[in-house]
């Protein structure tokens, strides 16, 4: 059963912000909420590891997503202070994708997708580096000197810093082009596991796979 400290205590939380319960629902793992200010109900899953998801609807509005969110990431202590960028690949039919979240200061700012006709055999790894890649060149188009990239796939750090060799063109390239774009920006690197409740790199997922969608 989903704990009722944890219940009571996002209660508490979204009270204190403002943002009155007009009704819950507590389930096996998970708690059904709807806030007195925004016209949306969300879920909050939490699993026997104490592990907790956020879960929007589909149709939510920005404006509510991003306050939603908001809140969520300060509940859980995560106050994102400065630029954020959120990267996320995918892959489907021979297409690879990209999403990129930007924050600044707890604020999405940008956001950012496309996809490609992938050559080779590395399926959604190609859409991690061009998120990464998109990621840094609209940060240094903007002037933003110092940024935190926010990933789910190791190797999109290890072959910069060495850990991992780059043996093939793609990665070869990738190390290529991040070095000149980290000559501009300072990257700090923020290993996110994946599908484990971090609102802005499931977000980033969701525009990776809208953009497969697309095309």
């Amino acid at each position: 059963m989903f704990p009722k400290e944890e219940a009571s205590n996002l209660i508490a939380f979204f009270e204190s912000k403002g943002f009155g319960i007009l009704k819950y629902e507590i389930k096996e793992y998970s708690m059904i909420i709807r806030l007195k200010r925004i016209p949306w109900t969300f879920i909050v899953y939490r699993n026997k590891k104490g592990e907790k998801r956020l879960v929007l609807p589909k149709g939510i509005s920005a404006d509510y997503r991003e306050t939603i969110y908001k809140l969520w990431n300060e509940y859980n202590g995560k106050k994102l202070k400065g630029y954020h960028l959120f990267v996320d690949g995918s892959y489907r039919d021979g297409r690879a994708a990209y999403g990129v979240v930007c924050i600044k200061d707890g604020k999405i700012v940008k956001t950012l997708s496309g996809s490609f006709k992938l050559q080779g055999g590395t399926r959604n790894v190609a859409g991690e580096i061009q998120g990464v890649l998109k990621a840094l060149e609209w940060s240094a188009k903007n002037g933003i000197k110092e940024i935190c990239l926010h990933y789910d796939y190791e190797g999109l750090a290890n072959w910069i810093n060495g850990t991992w060799k780059a043996k093939v063109p793609l990665t070869q390239g990738y190390v290529k082009r991040m070095k000149e774009l980290s000559q501009t920006v300072k990257i700090h690197w923020i290993k996110e596991k994946a599908h484990s409740g971090s609102v802005y790199n499931e977000m980033a997922d969701v525009l990776a796979r809208k953009a497969l969608d697309s095309n």
